[in-house]
Formats: C-alpha cells, sequence, structure tokens
C-alpha cells in the first residue's frame, strides 16, 4: 500500500521520501527469500517456495517496477518463472496450492506480461465449484490481460460470503480480504456502482476497532487506495481542528492529510473536528502508546501457553530464588485446545532486563529451523518462534538462561497468538521480581 499512499494523502517531503526508502528497502532483502528455484521462501533462508507468499512478493515487486523502483531482474524474472511453471503444472490437490493461489499465480502473471490464457481456461472450467476468493482473482487475471467479456461473467457469479471466515495459513483467505478483492475487481471490470457501495463499506471496516490481520488491511489499502486515487468526484472541503487548546484550519481537495496533534500531558484530550463544507468529511483518530508492566490479562482462547523454570539438575524452581550467575531453563509448552489446526502461531518470549540467553550456535545466532518449528528468531531483547500446532498438539521448547545482574528486575509476559486470526492466543503475565540490597 506505501506504493499509492502519495497518490493519496498529502505528505511532505520527508515522509515521500522515507516512504521510498521502505519499499526499497523491502526490494532489497527480496533475496533472502528466493529459493534456488526462484520461488520465494515464506521465511527468509527457507528453502521449499511459498506458493501465496511468491504470488504476493511478485505482485509487490510488478507494481514497484511500474512505478520506478528498481528491481534486480535476476531476481524477478526467476520468480516469475517459478510461478509460471508451477501453474502450469497446477493440481488441485494441495492445500498450499489451492485453486485460489492458483488464480493468484495467473493474476501475477497477467498484470507482469505475461498471460497465461490456456492456464486461465482450464481453470475456468471448474468456476461452479471455485471459492468465491479465486473467482474474484480469476476474473482479475482475465480482466488484466484484455478479456474483460469472461471477466465480467466471472464477476456476475460472484457471491458474497455471508458467514465471516478467516484462515490461518493457505491462501490466507477470510470474508473482509473477500470484500477488498471484489472492489479490486469491480475496478478493473469498470463496475462503477457496485464498487461505490463496497468501497464505502470497506472504508468503514478499516476506520472500525476491528482487528484485522497484515493480508486484510494490505488488500484493503491496495483496493482502496488506486479506487480513491481515480475517482474524480473528490469536492474541496475546508476544516477546523481543534486540540490541546490549540486550532488549526485546513483544507482537502483530491488528496487526505495527516494531522499530527500535539500531545497532552492529561489523562484525557478531547480532539473536535469542525466541518465547514458541504461534501462528507471523514475523519479516523489514532493514537498509540505502550502498556504498563504487570498490567498484562492472563488469556487463554484457543491456546494455552505454560511456563516454568527449572534448576540445572531439572527441578521446577520460582524465578525469585535465582542469583547473579545461576543458569537456568525456561520451559515453555504451547497447547491447542481450539480443536483444530491452527496454523501460523508466534510465540514470543521476552528477556528481563538481567538476563541472557545462552545461544549455542555457531556462526547464525539470529534464525533457525527445527522439525518442531517452522522458524526461530532471536533478538536481543527475547526470542521469536513461529510453527503450526494440530488439533490438541503441545509444542514444548526449552531455553538456557543465565542471570547476569542482580537487583530488582520485571519478568516480562509471554504470550502466543495466531498471526492472522487474533481470536487465538494465550498470555502469561509478567512477574515482578523484588530484590532487597
Amino acid at each position: 500500500p506505501q506504493l499509492y499512499l502519495s497518490s493519496f494523502i498529502k505528505l511532505d517531503a520527508s515522509k515521500s521520501e522515507k516512504i521510498k526508502k521502505h519499499v526499497q528497502s523491502v526490494i532489497d532483502r527480496y533475496n533472502q527469500y528466493q529459493t534456488s528455484s526462484g520461488g520465494f521462501a515464506y521465511w527468509t533462508g527457507g528453502t521449499v517456495p511459498s506458493p501465496w507468499g511468491s504470488c504476493y512478493g511478485a505482485h509487490f515487486l510488478t507494481e514497484a517496477k511500474k512505478l520506478g523502483y528498481t528491481v534486480p531482474s535476476v531476481l524477478y524474472d526467476s520468480l516469475l518463472d517459478w510461478i509460471e511453471t508451477s501453474a502450469v503444472e497446477w493440481t488441485d490437490d494441495s492445500y498450499e496450492d489451492s485453486e485460489e493461489v492458483q488464480a493468484y499465480k495467473l493474476f501475477v502473471l497477467a498484470i507482469a506480461g505475461r498471460a497465461n490464457i490456456g492456464s486461465m481456461n482450464r481453470l475456468e472450467e471448474k468456476k461452479s465449484r471455485l471459492s468465491q476468493s479465486a473467482k474474484l482473482l480469476l476474473a482479475a487475471a482475465y480482466a488484466s490481460s484484455g478479456r474483460e467479456k469472461v471477466a465480467r461473467e466471472l464477476l456476475s457469479s460472484f457471491t458474497p460470503t455471508s458467514v465471516f471466515f478467516r484462515l490461518t495459513g493457505g491462501s490466507f483467505s477470510s470474508s473482509i480480504r473477500e470484500q477488498a478483492l471484489y472492489l479490486f475487481t469491480c475496478r478493473l471490470c469498470d463496475k462503477e456502482n457496485e464498487a461505490d457501495k463496497t468501497a464505502k463499506a470497506l472504508a468503514e471496516t478499516l476506520s472500525s476497532d476491528k482487528w484485522l490481520s497484515t493480508q486484510e488491511t494490505a488488500w484493503s489499502l491496495l483496493s482502496l487506495l488506486p479506487y480513491y486515487k481515480d475517482n474524480e468526484k473528490s469536492k474541496k472541503i475546508d476544516y477546523v481542528v481543534e486540540s490541546a487548546g490549540k486550532e488549526r484550519q485546513g483544507t482537502l481537495d483530491t488528496l487526505s492529510k495527516i494531522e499530527e496533534l500535539s500531545p497532552s500531558n492529561q489523562r484525557a484530550q478531547t480532539v473536535r473536528i469542525s466541518n465547514k463544507s458541504s461534501a462528507s468529511l471523514y475523519g479516523l483518530l489514532t493514537s498509540s502508546g505502550m502498556s504498563v508492566p504487570g498490567t498484562e490479562v492472563s488469556r487463554n482462547d484457543g491456546l494455552e501457553v505454560h511456563v516454568k523454570y527449572k534448576d540445572s539438575k531439572g527441578n521446577t524452581i520460582n524465578p525469585s530464588s535465582l542469583k547473579k550467575g545461576d543458569s537456568f531453563v525456561v520451559d515453555v509448552s504451547v497447547e491447542n485446545t481450539f480443536g483444530k489446526k491452527i496454523e501460523n502461531i508466534a510465540l514470543t518470549l521476552p528477556f528481563a532486563t538481567c538476563w541472557e540467553f545462552n545461544n549455542d550456535r555457531i556462526a547464525d545466532t539470529s534464525q533457525s529451523y527445527s522439525s518442531s518449528y517452522s522458524y526461530q528468531d532471536i533478538r536481543d531483547e527475547a526470542i521469536y518462534t513461529y510453527f503450526d500446532l494440530a488439533a490438541s498438539d503441545t509444542l514444548h521448547l526449552s531455553f538456557p538462561m543465565t542471570v547476569a545482574y542482580s537487583g530488582s528486575y520485571y519478568i516480562p509476559a509471554v504470550h502466543a497468538e495466531a498471526m492472522y486470526d487474533n481470536s487465538y492466543g494465550s498470555i502469561v503475565p509478567g512477574i515482578h521480581i523484588e530484590k532487597k540490597q
């Protein structure tokens, strides 16, 4: 979405430059994801291509190239070659390579100038049993390759999913992302009335307090930003913003604006926005901050985390008994209590300020793979472990530590959560350790 922000929001030179650096930094890091076959792995250094991840990366690179960003030909062409080959060889018997993923491959190839009409037609023959998202992506592929008649026929067979759903893996689909795909495809097929209705509903979802996955947010913005960019119905709007005893006036024409409000040392701050025009003005207030240590609330929703502390002999101990120089082990178990498989779970184990992790790896100290988890990233302040859990399964992990400093300190909360669905998660609250001087 950052590719389009400058066309949607009025940005100063420093923010525009920051966006360019963000986009280019992603492009520069992509070689860490590319496998020997050309496809992109889900995690850096991986050896097996992720079908959806490869398409998502290629989609981004294609749009970036169109806007003038530098994309290495070796990286880009090898990725497209893998997508093209896998699209030709595709069969519908894989969860990771579903019909929706196949449709995404064909769409990406189409916008990259490599439209594969034969594979599109082969998938279109299955339209009676395609998922709604697969229909939309296939319609987008046809529209992007100049076959608007077929695209509109597919679009006319689309029926919005009436029940909310969200996948934690595979194509990472959801009913919200499906709505974004519908807007995206309507725009390609010049379905203005349908696009207007969907854009309003999608904008309301984005500006609500609903939790959204990265896929839902990205596709919503990806669909909305070009829509508003191409929409010539914008009117001039004058407004006034009052906050912290200060008042400022502003004007909107074709671009949105970000007004950064002055901070306040009060527990509450009142913001008043006055619309001085006849056209509708839509606003979104965003605030951020940090929670106070020790205020975490225990949680067990579909996942259950247990943390134990053990000495060098394997005996369970209270962390308050630890002294400077002691070596110990943090045992963490994560159980799937939901009853169905949950994919892409992220376990975060933060370090207490006086603890040091005894990393026994040689050479590479930042990442690893294991048969029990997909990826592990060791940082100075925490260890992040990513994995899937089948129904009723439990993952056990042990982390050797040493107490490097003495004094009072706080052991931060340990938490696990599904990366693409916040309804699954578990939190073990932190602990204050008070040491008498």
